[in-house]
């Protein structure tokens, strides 16, 4: 059964999409906008059959990134379409040209379609790993998730040699003072290579990243248990200079990917703990808020210089963006005219280059300019690429009669990764799920192309590396028994 909070909540989030309704359709001035508020209406009426159905259904638990896909799908929904009237009282916003009208009506049609479609696959998909979580209780004795195998040793060698070859032939992927430099500057240009191993070094600095966080927590796990639950305070403060390290790795990406690291960091760290104070919350919080709005100020200089009032055009451009980042109608009736009205090629070998063309070494025989994301900042006009096509929009180019396939698959992966996240006890693998179903989650502002690179760099290679592992070791355990072996806890501390 779900939670009292999380009933209040989500009834809180469909009251506040009835409020966003009404702002849409009262104070609404631009003519492009003006049936934007059925996409909040619908969420509304969404949400609470959704919220119903769950209240009388038996479930796994729902772990965090159901929790994430829940907040970002309220963002995308209601948030967004009440930032685009409130931005748009101050500013013009938006890159390339405005969709016709009667694509724009279509995109709305479109997003709230999907929504409808995005709560099925949910309920759906959480029924159907219930019933499995189920029956894994009842064979609990069978399970291999109970052994003493915690990965520790084979991902502390991964970063020795990830780390050193990185810092061998690309330190910058590492240097801190480049992550931060990065991520305030926005500055593509201070993480680019010329040679042919340039991805895969990319790859090894990202996964060395999520390897090291992780090797932290499982000491930080170890040591805690170790000592019996003593010396809380001083667990509690290396959890927090994990949490910060991690912010620290996430710097030279989005801001998106920064309060997510944060919030990953404090769920394995009251995982491990059992407990945080709240005082430590809000500190953490407000510590990570104010450089996200410094680096946000610098990235809108622009928008600064000309303004009498500073403030009011920081918050009129911020709010103006929640369409880039959480992929807007405006983005997406963009792409239903780029596919009625736009001259690219747009075929069989475009949607293989899409995914190949993220792979490394492949990547560099793939023709990166027959890809979607590229063909939609062409047509928006922008040559740097930093625009991200809406997965909708993808679904709508390649699939017209169903544009909702990948938002399908993709919200299915952060049920099934939430439940495989739930269902292990591994901080290794519980942390390289929440990590990929955040990714999943974020269908709702990235592409295609955007989630399947880092299923391919990141996730894939590191669940390969571990499940060999397991592998290895349960043969050795099957020859060995009641010796110690690479990669097991001593059995007292467990």
């Amino acid at each position: 059964m779900i939670s009292r909070k999380f009933i209040f909540t989500s009834y809180g989030m469909s009251f506040f999409s009835l409020f966003t309704f009404f702002y849409c359709l009262y104070s609404n001035s631009n003519n492009l906008y003006q049936y934007l508020f059925i996409i909040p209406l619908i969420y509304s009426i969404a949400n609470i059959t959704f919220t119903v159905f769950l209240i009388h259904k038996e479930t796994y638990g729902l772990n965090i990134i159901f929790y994430i896909a829940y907040v970002l799908i309220f963002i995308r929904y209601v948030l967004t379409p009440f930032f685009i009237i409130f931005s748009g009282k101050f500013i013009s916003w938006g890159w390339g040209p405005n969709p016709l009208k009667g694509s724009m009506l279509f995109a709305e049609i479109l997003m709230s379609l999907e929504l409808i479609i995005i709560y099925c696959t949910q309920y759906f998909s959480i029924k159907y790993y219930s019933k499995r979580y189920r029956n894994i209780f009842n064979n609990q004795a069978k399970s291999f998730t109970k052994n003493n195998c915690d990965h520790l040793l084979v991902l502390s060698v991964y970063a020795l040699f990830s780390g050193t070859i990185v810092l061998c032939f690309q330190p910058s992927l590492l240097s801190i003072g480049s992550l931060i430099k990065n991520a305030i500057t926005n500055d593509p240009t201070i993480f680019t290579g010329n040679n042919n191993l340039y991805g895969a070094f990319t790859i090894l600095s990202d996964t060395f990243k999520k390897v090291i966080v992780i090797i932290l927590f499982i000491l930080l796990q170890k040591s805690y248990i170790k000592n019996k639950g003593h010396l809380y305070y001083f667990h509690l403060f290396w959890g927090i200079s994990i949490i910060l390290l991690s912010v620290l790795l996430n710097m030279g990406y989005n801001r998106l990917r920064i309060v997510f690291a944060l919030v990953l960091g404090l769920y394995f760290t009251r995982y491990i703990l059992g407990k945080i104070p709240l005082t430590f919350y809000v500190v953490l919080s407000m510590g990570l808020i104010i450089p996200v709005i410094l680096i946000s100020i610098n990235k809108f200089s622009y928008a600064l210089s000309l303004s009498t009032s500073p403030v009011k055009s920081v918050i009129a451009t911020m709010s103006g963006q929640f369409q880039d980042y959480f992929s807007g109608p405006r983005l997406v009736g963009q792409m239903i005219d780029m596919k009625k009205y736009g001259s690219f090629n747009i075929n069989i070998s475009t949607f293989i280059n899409d995914f190949t063309g993220s792979l490394p070494f492949i990547s560099n025989y793939v023709n990166q300019e027959n890809r979607i994301n590229y063909y939609f900042n062409i047509f928006n006009g922008m040559s740097n690429q930093s625009l991200i096509a809406p997965i909708l929009g993808i679904g709508y180019v390649y699939f017209p009669a169903f544009p909702f396939l990948f938002s399908i698959i993709f919200e299915h992966y952060v049920i099934k990764l939430d439940f495989l996240m739930t269902r292990s006890n591994k901080i290794s693998y519980k942390y390289i799920y929440a990590y990929m179903g955040y990714v999943c989650s974020m269908c709702m502002g990235y592409s295609t192309q955007n989630i399947y690179a880092q299923f391919m760099n990141a996730f894939i290679p590191l669940i390969i590396l571990l499940k060999l592992n397991d592998v290895i070791f349960k043969a050795r355990m099957g020859e060995n028994k009641g010796k110690f072996l690479i990669g097991m806890n001593n059995t007292k501390n467990n």
